[in-house]
């Protein structure tokens, strides 16, 4: 498969993910080059487009072209390259591709085959789907920031800009999907990945708790709560913090199972904790049948655990466990 990414920062995880995949990935970069490689950390602190790590992350695995879209040139060489493409991913504001001749609908008429993936902040359509929006604006948004920082005070931003990856993790897992259905029909289609809509899914769906009637997480420091249960993700180490999903139920429960039997061997609680049942444990919690205070035993073995051992150690240890 060949991918034709014009995307920059917003949205360069998804080609990122297609290469992974084993796609041929052509970055499609304009004069100047992609404003990512605008972006520090920069190797050795010199700014410079060409020692950028957070292009370099993102970006490995892909070949690029320069191409000036504004001009007939650019354009008609991005169509020749589109002929022989599977996949176009783009990130541009919603109806910009369209002004220059090269939405959906004008490329799909002329290569039927053509995967067209568009990733916004709020979709093509809609009320909102002109608005700008930062990463903040999209963290916001998507409510995501009602479960980050402290408990008794306002929420905070996630360090590590993140809210466009969600669309374009969204924009990936949908270019293989409609590549599957290519497959049966021959026919490309447009996929359109909304980064609100997905980072709103990110939560797990703990922000959908009210629909269902189920109580909403709150935020708290290094963690969350829910109800009268505290789950609790950072712990000390010996020379600093680690963060651990140390929470219960499908998903995640096997993980913890296998942490708490790491932490029984190593002695800091008994076979009885070991071997409760971390996967149905919510139930357990919420029928009353376990007792909140065990729960909290539970977290202070893992706690004096984690205090034993380096973060190093505590990595290594994770990754050989599984």
């Amino acid at each position: 498969y060949r991918v034709l990414d014009l995307t920059d920062e917003r949205g360069h995880l998804c080609g990122y993910m297609l290469a992974a995949l084993g796609a041929e990935v052509i970055a499609v970069e304009p004069p100047g080059g992609s404003r990512a490689r605008r972006l520090g950390p920069f190797v050795d602190d010199v700014v410079d487009p060409e020692r950028s790590l957070t292009h370099f992350a993102y970006n490995r695995g892909k070949r690029s072209v320069v191409l000036d879209l504004t001009t007939d040139e650019g354009r008609h060489r991005l169509r020749q390259l589109a002929a022989t493409a599977d996949v176009l991913i783009e990130s541009d504001r919603p109806g910009r591709m369209a002004e220059l001749g090269l939405g959906h609908e004008q490329l799909a008429a002329e290569h039927p085959h053509l995967v067209y993936v568009s990733i916004s902040p709020y979709g093509q359509t809609g009320p909102k789907a002109q608005w700008a929006a930062a990463d903040l604006n999209v963290m916001a948004s998507s409510a995501t920031l009602s479960v980050t920082g402290d408990e008794d005070r306002p929420p905070v931003r996630v360090a590590v800009p993140q809210g466009y990856h969600f669309g374009a993790v969204s924009a990936a897992s949908g270019a293989v999907v409609a590549l599957i259905e290519r497959a049966r029909s021959g026919q490309g289609q447009h996929v359109d990945a909304a980064a609100q809509w997905t980072a709103t899914l990110g939560t797990q769906a703990g922000l959908l708790s009210t629909g269902v009637g189920v109580v909403d997480p709150t935020r708290t420091a290094g963690g969350a709560v829910t109800g009268d249960i505290r789950l609790r993700l950072v712990y000390p180490a010996a020379d600093g913090h680690v963060s651990i999903t140390h929470v219960f139920g499908m998903p995640i429960g096997q993980n913890t199972a296998r942490l708490m039997a790491w932490v029984c061997e190593e002695g800091f609680c008994d076979e009885a904790t070991r071997d409760k049942d971390w996967v149905g444990y919510l139930d357990l919690l919420e029928s009353g049948r376990e007792p909140i205070s065990e729960w909290e035993r539970s977290k202070a073995a893992v706690e004096a655990f984690t205090s034993s051992k380096t973060k190093r150690e505590l990595l290594e240890g994770a990754m050989a466990r599984g």
